[in-house]
């Protein structure tokens, strides 16, 4: 599976260490990713909207000129691609409560840790591999069972 992940932020050393970080997450956990990075949020809405449906995962940053993360992402979440996850990042967390009416995936506070940034990564790549996945509700005596149909022999 190759996820295609979208980076911006007007910081280029935030945009280096995320790529840095996707990078050892890809060689840790064999996933493959197509990353485009801008440091412009007026720049990227452009490529985005010229693009609806290309990207699996976005990076913004908070603070930027121009138009803000949380700008970015009302603009993004007003478009009919609704399954992108956005994954928000900023040197504080004042806009954490804004991150949740964009349906956010995750906030990050810079200094931002390998570690934390790969569990987190893991389990949102987890979810949406599974989302992705064929499977059959079917109902028992009891309750419902989930059944993914590459669990059927």
């Amino acid at each position: 599976m190759i996820l295609k992940i979208g980076i911006c932020s007007n910081d280029i050393s935030t945009v280096s260490m995320l790529i840095h970080f996707l990078e050892r997450f890809s060689f840790a956990y064999d996933i493959d990713f197509n990353i485009s990075s801008f440091t412009d949020g007026i720049e990227f809405l452009q490529c985005y909207n010229n693009a609806l449906g290309s990207f699996h995962i976005l990076f913004l940053d908070i603070s930027m000129p121009d138009i803000n993360g949380i700008e970015l992402a009302n603009a993004i979440r007003n478009t009919p691609d609704r399954d992108v996850r956005i994954i928000f990042i900023s040197a504080h967390n004042k806009y954490i409560k804004e991150s949740f009416q964009v349906q956010a995936s995750q906030y990050f506070t810079k200094p931002i840790l390998q570690q934390d940034f790969n569990i987190e990564m893991r389990r949102i790549v987890d979810d949406m591999i599974s989302q992705s996945m064929p499977k059959l509700i079917l109902p028992t005596e009891e309750n419902v069972e989930l059944v993914f149909l590459n669990n059927i022999i």
